[in-house]
């Protein structure tokens, strides 16, 4: 009687091991689904700005993402010169450091 008892703890215990390791790979993967949506989110504003640079090479100001989604991130567009703007693209409002900070010539593109 014992014996069974000892089994059936033994087996109880492995079943709620494999749940909380199911759960723990559920948040992973929903973690790096995260990420990979923001990160493709910011690209997505990078290039948005590269394009507006290309129809206008003097544009300057803020940049707001078209899709709803991607809400709190946004672009600035600075000219620095004539052969030099900074794009800078960051992952939400209140953020300090840009995500993305590149220095691009407008006549190259």
């Amino acid at each position: 009687m014992l014996l069974c008892m000892l089994a059936a703890v033994v087996v109880a215990t492995a079943v709620l091991g494999m749940a909380q390791s199911h759960r723990h790979r559920i948040k992973r993967i929903e973690s790096r689904r995260s990420t990979v949506q923001s990160t493709q989110a910011l690209s997505g504003l990078y290039q948005r700005s590269i394009a507006i640079i290309q129809n206008n090479p003097v544009f300057s100001g803020r940049l707001d993402p078209a899709v709803k989604s991607s809400v709190g991130s946004y672009a600035l567009i600075q000219p620095m010169t004539k052969t030099e703007t900074l794009i800078e693209v960051y992952a939400y409002d209140t953020a300090a450091t840009p995500a993305i900070r590149v220095v691009i010539d407008p006549a190259s593109l």
